[in-house]
């Protein structure tokens, strides 16, 4: 797997992501200081129990990517991986 997969963690018990401060917190803590812009594309895996998220965190979490690169570089390089359709779903709703 290449070097840009990261599977992401959160507490059992959480269902749905929000909060700008968290998502910021989040990639932060998880993928900030381990990604590697050049290498695409960047695998983010959210646990099976994260069912949604909203655009406050989403907007948080992809802060630095989408201030280095645009919104495009999201929808291109960037896949999200995760067995509920609705993260997924809730996640490019946001970005929008």
């Amino acid at each position: 797997m290449n070097n840009n997969y990261f599977k992401l963690e959160f507490n059992k018990t959480i269902t749905r992501l929000a909060g700008y401060d968290y998502g910021e917190s989040v990639f932060k803590d998880q993928i900030s200081k381990k990604i590697n812009y050049d290498n695409t594309p960047i695998k983010i895996e959210f646990p099976n129990n994260i069912v949604r998220s909203a655009s406050s965190f989403t907007q948080g979490f992809f802060k630095e990517i989408i201030s280095k690169f645009g919104y495009d570089f999201i929808g291109n390089q960037v896949e999200i991986i995760t067995e509920n359709p609705s993260l997924i779903d809730s996640i490019k709703n946001n970005l929008i």
